[in-house]
């Protein structure tokens, strides 16, 4: 037996206010015949919290295996979509100038030649701003068409060969502009399966830097648009950031900005990369330990006025988890806490729309809080729904650091028993996923040697460890922050205090 679709429960209840009353408006206008059937439909699945078809069914009158519901629901799902349609047509400049398009190609097949010449030029004008070199492209075939049948009123030639001209830039520009979209979806890819942690030299040198040697990377005039720029920019701010280079990351990521600033329009009609450039800086900040500046950014994440759902829930993240991630780092502990439920309700309010890797690193943070403030079972649970997620497997950089708070956690809770398993798996995980650096092997070391050793001598242990770690700190920033991080290292003098 088929399982019922949720999609149309799932699209319904995705509507915002505004969007529900204009679905009530819409199809009281375009339903005819049973209209109010439809409607009464759509408020019954919005009632429910859980789809249940066989109640639906049962309201209305169909038998199990009939398939006439299966078309009401279909019907009602084109009937809302169209209303969607309507209400966001003008919301995005996208959308205006596919509205316009729509009316180009009216006036013409309608012979309204003069009316159609005079939105062209409108329209061109609106999609060379916001460098939408696609519709450009259909803007100037229509425009060539309208040349070539006034051509017999004796149209200028010159008119014609400058929209051929135009067409050819728009062409090249496009093309340019998917050159440096390939790049960046190449290294976004590679983030996606490793997540943000930095490379090693060989990783850089053998699978990124081959990358970024392309004229578009090495020669600036390469990039014929400020769209392909701003795609310049964000895959070498990545690179560097990658190689954990924060100087040229932070200096690429100004640029960026740079852009942004001067091309106000892009803030619009590039928003995902506009809350990436902010995204970089505040990380950037947030690595050399510069909680200050963070807030400053947070601001202006709060000027944007996204129009999707996914943007709303980007601009979410990166005004939550970073600061998280400050109230971790800076031991206000109690703030962070505090900050949890916040956080929890944002979750569930972007259930579905929140990329898998956000949720994981918000739960890595909640579990930090937890294991900070002598709450153990708390970050355990935390730590449990990283661990017991399929998707963590493919995000090496959470996992490990998951992994190694886990050992952590279980020791304070006492769960000698299970420590050498974990320790095994552990290190099994680090070395298959190349992510067993200096501070790795020496804290599996301790933990280990934490197991063994006889009570009495586990106050020289952590004394001596202590000034290993010191050391590491101060020769690499990279080691240093991932054991202050997590809280390793305020846990080791809490435990050198007792």
């Amino acid at each position: 037996m088929k399982t019922a679709t949720h999609h149309l429960h799932s699209l319904i209840h995705s509507l915002s206010s505004e969007e529900k009353r204009h679905f009530k408006i819409f199809a009281s206008h375009h339903i005819f015949g049973g209209g109010n059937k439809y409607t009464r439909l759509f408020d019954t699945i919005q009632s429910q919290k859980i789809y249940n078809e066989a109640a639906l069914k049962l309201k209305f009158g169909h038998n199990p295996g009939s398939s006439k519901f299966k078309v009401m629901k279909i019907y009602l799902t084109e009937i809302v979509l169209k209303s969607l349609g309507f209400f966001h047509s003008e919301k995005t400049v996208r959308n205006v100038l596919s509205l316009q398009l729509q009316k180009i190609e009216v006036l013409f097949n309608k012979a309204q030649y003069e009316l159609c010449g005079k939105l062209i030029s409108k329209a061109l004008i609106l999609a060379q701003i916001h460098e939408y070199f696609l519709i450009q492209i259909d803007i100037l075939q229509w425009k060539i068409r309208l040349l070539q049948t006034k051509s017999a009123s004796g149209v200028q030639k010159g008119e014609l060969s400058e929209a051929s001209l135009k067409l050819k830039d728009a062409l090249s520009k496009e093309e340019n502009l998917l050159l440096c979209q390939g790049f960046w979806n190449v290294l976004n890819m590679k983030i996606s399966e490793k997540g943000w942690q930095w490379r090693n030299g060989s990783e850089i040198e053998n699978e990124y830097k081959p990358l970024i040697t392309h004229e578009v990377f090495t020669t600036e005039s390469c990039t014929l648009s400020i769209k392909a720029k701003i795609l310049r920019s964000v895959t070498l701010s990545a690179y560097h950031y990658l190689a954990g280079d924060l100087k040229s990351h932070k200096k690429e990521n100004m640029i960026l900005f740079r852009i942004f600033t001067a091309h106000p329009q892009m803030k619009i009609s590039e928003m995902e990369y506009y809350i990436l450039c902010l995204d970089n800086i505040v990380y950037n900040f947030l690595r050399r330990g510069v909680y200050r500046e963070v807030d400053r950014c947070i601001a202006l994440f709060n000027t944007l006025q996204p129009q999707s759902v996914f943007l709303n829930c980007k601009i979410a993240v990166s005004t939550h988890l970073p600061r998280l991630i400050i109230l971790n780092s800076s031991k206000q502990t109690k703030a962070a806490i505090d900050l949890i439920p916040d956080i929890a309700k944002l979750l569930h309010k972007f259930k579905s729309s929140i990329s898998k890797r956000d949720v994981l690193y918000f739960y890595y943070n909640f579990s930090c809080a937890y294991f900070k403030a002598g709450k153990y079972k708390e970050s355990l649970v935390c730590l449990s729904e990283i661990l017991n997620d399929p998707e963590a497997m493919m995000l090496p950089d959470i996992s490990a650091n998951t992994r190694l708070l886990n050992l952590l956690v279980h020791y304070e809770l006492g769960n000698f028993d299970l420590l050498p398993y974990l320790l095994r798996s552990t290190f099994r995980f680090l070395m298959q996923n190349n992510r067993m650096y200096q501070f790795e092997k020496i804290a599996l070391t301790f933990i280990r040697k934490l197991t063994e050793v006889p009570v009495s001598s586990v106050s020289h242990l952590l004394t001596d460890l202590h000034k290993e770690l010191m050391s590491l700190a101060n020769a690499n920033s990279y080691e240093k922050y991932a054991m202050e991080y997590c809280g390793f290292m305020e846990w080791l003098s809490g435990k050198i205090k007792q």
